[in-house]
């Protein structure tokens, strides 16, 4: 502190400082750990206050040119972009642009993503971002500034939109003809006639009686019928549809949360047990296999192989299998569910070989 106040001249409160200035703007200045810094922040950290954080500045209260007495300094917050700023730096933005048909372009830097970057209150920001913040405001979080327009390089408001990032991608598919849908799609086996055939015959029968009428599988119709795939078909639908699965997943994730009852898992297996037929010992389910030829079964929300629901339900009380490890096949039949015939182990039957 003492070498601080050996440059300055006292008058009155005040301590003028007296010391070097910078040569660009003429501010008071000092080095001071190495490092050129201004005098009136070192005396207002040398008596004790914190340094003014990102958002906050320190603001003279006298109108002595240039004193350095913490006492006449006070910490304010920094005031955000103003009303004579952006004017100001919109006409900065136009001195570096070239109209081009409708498009407004920037002939500044360029990234290398092909966006153009400027600065914005000293900090880079891409340039249709900064044309959106003048003329509309920051926007909110998660959302960003999307083109209207296919130019990259352009900030004219009128071609900016908001949205998330999800929505800008799809949008961009869909836009430039890259999205696959439809009958356009790798993993498509149906035409577009053929699955509006199906949505609208929901109420025409079971889902086996439709699957022979059309010439497909279940599984085909189950998913149309559900909107995992052909949502496009009915809109509105597919808002329900999203709103279901919503609620589903929800649920799934408090089922994890909570054990199932003892009353859920009698009536459950009493179920499951009605549709087994027993062969040589054997309890063959007789509903729905996996591609690998294990039964499936839906068990407090969750799909699970048959076998393991047995194996925790007679063998381990109802909890789930230690993780890790595997329930396999005495009797080597994989859609088999007699307890007696299954064992706890740490090898996958399918990868032992």
């Amino acid at each position: 502190m003492e070498k601080i106040k050996e440059k300055c001249i006292f008058q009155g409160n005040c301590w003028v400082w007296n010391g070097s200035f910078r040569k660009e703007d003429g501010r008071p200045t000092v080095r001071w750990n190495g490092k050129a810094t201004y005098p009136h922040l070192i005396t207002w950290k040398l008596f004790g206050n914190d340094h003014p954080a990102r958002k906050e500045m320190l603001k003279v209260t006298c109108v002595t040119e240039y004193c350095i007495n913490p006492e006449h300094w006070v910490k304010v917050t920094r005031k955000p972009a103003n009303d004579k700023y952006h004017p100001r730096r919109w006409n900065d933005l136009l001195k570096m642009s070239k109209q081009e048909g409708e498009c407004l372009l920037w002939t500044g830097a360029i990234d290398p993503m092909g966006y153009g970057y400027a600065s914005y209150h000293r900090k880079p920001l891409p340039v249709h971002r900064i044309s959106w913040i003048i003329h509309n405001g920051v926007p909110k979080s998660g959302h960003i500034v999307r083109h209207k327009c296919k130019n990259k390089i352009c900030f004219c408001p009128s071609h900016l939109e908001i949205g998330t990032h999800q929505q800008n991608l799809y949008d961009d598919k869909i836009r430039d003809g890259t999205l696959l849908y439809g009958e356009k799609h790798w993993n498509s086996t149906i035409t577009e006639k053929k699955a509006r055939a199906i949505l609208d015959s929901h109420k025409e029968g079971s889902i086996e009686e439709r699957a022979t009428k059309f010439g497909v599988s279940t599984h085909i119709i189950k998913n149309i019928d559900n909107h995992n795939t052909w949502c496009r078909l009915n809109p509105k639908r597919q808002i329900y549809a999203d709103k279901l699965r919503k609620r589903r997943k929800e649920l799934k994730e408090e089922a994890k949360k909570t054990p199932p009852t003892q009353k859920y898992i009698r009536d459950r297996w009493t179920k499951i047990r009605s549709k087994c037929n027993e062969e040589n010992g054997c309890w063959l389910y007789q509903s729905h296999l996996n591609p690998k030829g294990y039964a499936l079964v839906l068990f407090h929300r969750s799909n699970k192989m048959l076998h393991v629901v047995s194996w925790e339900i007679h063998c381990n009380g109802g909890n789930p299998k230690p993780q890790g490890m595997y329930v396999r096949h005495r009797c080597k039949n994989k859609h088999c569910c007699n307890p007696d015939h299954l064992f706890l182990s740490d090898k996958c039957a399918d990868k032992k070989k």
